[in-house]
């Protein structure tokens, strides 16, 4: 990110290691390194059925993407 003037972030899914979701730990890191280098615009690209549009989706579809969703919720 060193020199960049802004940041987009679409990060997803798991640490083969540890199985641990990425998506909020992931971008929380992505944003704090963004501060950490003064960027100021940060582009964090999430998914449907994240926070308050969790009714967009069918409800087995949430069900199934709830786990991700979640940590993706965290962020946005």
């Amino acid at each position: 990110m060193f020199g960049c003037d802004a940041v987009i972030t679409t990060l997803s899914g798991s640490d083969p290691a540890t199985g641990k979701l990425v998506d909020y730990v992931g971008s929380n890191n992505c944003i704090e390194a963004a501060g950490i280098l003064g960027i100021t615009r940060v582009l964090l690209v999430s998914s449907v059925g994240c926070g308050d549009s969790k009714d967009a989706i069918k409800e087995s579809v949430y069900q199934q993407l709830e786990p991700v969703l979640k940590e993706k919720t965290k962020v946005s």
